[in-house]
């Protein structure tokens, strides 16, 4: 991708070639210099001295001439500066004690680039473990780059680990920004295009935020950024605008506690990662619970409720062609979010494997709130095809308990002509362009006895032939008295 060591035969090729005496050129940028061409002697080709001509290099801010002495080794001569690239050698200079250098030093090491944003028909590269991006020519993404260093401008130290863009109104209209954001939490924000030129690029604000936790901890929603910090999962704008001071975490909402717990934890995992999907309707937060063990905080971004995905061990996650693809420990990319319309008979499994749904409703007081409620039964709204298999119970006062196994449902699936094997599945009903997704039902289901201040109520269920959607639920209770 990077042309970082790479001598200059082809693009610096020396013309007119003799025999003595022998010239190399080489290309310089402010980052610093590459090796030298190939060696090509010269003879009078202009009057009064040789005529040194060279290829132009992209990205070069000069070019470096080297002239053999009688040793026979090239020292340096003299520098033209760009867009030159020609050079009379008339005699009249001596060459210096310095030779080529061995090791080109005007980009870095491609291996070393762990992160790219593009920025303003600019590409921005992190460079592992430092504090420093590279940043190609305006239009291009290869090429010499020029070397950003950001340690002289950070307080709390840290090395850079992401590049974001955001837009923001900071009162002069609405605009771009990129953001360097450290391990340590410190984030740098500029404004403008061009990092070499003071009138087109300015630093806007030093701002300080929870240490993000990872390189990929973070993804576009809507205008903003939303980061994964310890802090919580928060958008850019009120991660900065806070400076830690107050807890605003109108993103993450009420699961800003386990966030914070899980960046307590985890955070040192690598994997964690956030993603938009937007034919789910879903925020990922992917969250390392351990090299192959991972779980999911998943925000239905319709109605801005979280759940928690477990049992999921996808590595890293990406879109393509609206869909949602994941990655695993094992090197397989695998299609998430399968659909019935995809032709495939277990829609909507793991696999095959029966996903199972576990809900629990907030706590509620009802009738006198300073008396005990007995909840009896409940009236569910539901999409499951088997009612009978539904789990409901009760929970009182804020206190859990172990829970019957579930069971098995009896599920209507829907067969393909020609292709399902006769008399094995059964012709399903309800929404025609997705029949898995079924009609909603009404299930009264008794509920054993649970007698507390504020009672909740957990509904179970498990499918590998569709989406279960749980609309609304009643309850039937009676007052009790204080004991």
């Amino acid at each position: 991708m990077l042309a970082t060591s790479r001598p200059l035969e082809s693009d610096c090729a020396l013309r007119d070639a003799a025999k003595e005496p022998t010239r190399t050129i080489t290309a310089i940028n402010v980052n610093g210099e590459t090796t030298a061409s190939a060696e090509v002697s010269h003879v009078l080709a202009a009057p009064g001295g040789n005529q040194v001509t060279w290829g132009a290099i992209s990205g070069a801010t000069g070019y470096n001439l080297y002239r053999s002495t009688s040793s026979g080794a090239e020292h340096f001569l003299a520098s033209v500066a760009s867009p030159t690239v020609t050079f009379l050698d008339d005699g009249s200079l001596t060459p210096t004690s310095t030779a080529p250098p061995s090791t080109n030093t005007t980009n870095v090491d491609g291996t070393l680039l762990i992160d790219v944003l593009r920025f303003k028909g600019r590409a921005f590269y992190v460079e592992k473990a430092s504090q420093r991006v590279w940043y190609a020519a305006a239009g291009s993404f290869q090429g010499m780059l020029t070397k950003l260093d950001l340690s002289t401008l950070t307080q709390l130290g840290g090395t850079l680990i992401q590049v974001i863009s955001s837009t923001r109104d900071s009162g002069d209209g609405v605009d771009d920004y990129i953001y360097f954001v450290f391990s340590s939490g410190e984030v740098l924000a500029y404004q403008g295009d061009d990092p070499s030129n003071v009138n087109r690029w300015s630093l806007i604000g030093l701002y300080h935020m929870g240490a993000p936790l990872g390189r990929r901890a973070h993804a576009r929603f809507a205008s903003t950024e939303i980061v994964l910090t310890k802090d919580g999962f928060q958008t850019l704008d009120e991660a900065i605008q806070n400076a830690r001071v107050e807890l605003v975490d109108s993103f993450g909402g009420k699961i800003f506690r386990a966030c914070k717990s899980a960046a307590q934890q985890f955070s040192a995992n690598f994997g964690w990662q956030a993603l938009y999907y937007p034919r789910g309707n879903f925020f990922i937060a992917n969250i390392p619970l351990g090299a192959d063990n991972f779980q999911q905080y998943i925000k239905n971004t319709n109605t801005g409720m979280w759940c928690r995905f477990l049992g999921w061990n996808a590595r890293c996650f990406a879109v393509w062609q609206d869909r949602l693809y994941f990655g695993t420990n094992d090197g397989l990319i695998k299609l998430a979010d399968v659909q019935q319309t995809d032709g495939l008979r277990q829609a909507y499994s793991d696999d095959g494997t029966p996903i199972t749904y576990n809900a629990l409703t907030a706590y509620q007081k009802f009738g006198s709130p300073g008396l005990k409620t007995h909840i009896t039964s409940a009236k569910i709204t539901a999409n499951m095809f088997d009612g009978s298999a539904i789990s409901l119970n009760a929970f009182a006062d804020y206190r859990t308990r172990n829970l019957p196994p579930l069971a098995i449902p009896n599920e209507v699936t829907q067969g393909q002509w020609d292709q399902s094997p006769w008399n094995t599945d059964a012709w399903a009903n309800g929404n025609a362009a997705d029949p898995a997704d079924s009609t909603p039902n009404v299930y009264w289901r008794p509920i054993q006895i649970r007698t507390g201040f504020a009672t909740a109520i957990s509904m179970r269920y498990q499918s590998r032939v569709q989406n279960v959607y749980w609309y609304s639920t009643e309850f039937l209770f009676s007052q009790a008295g204080v004991n």
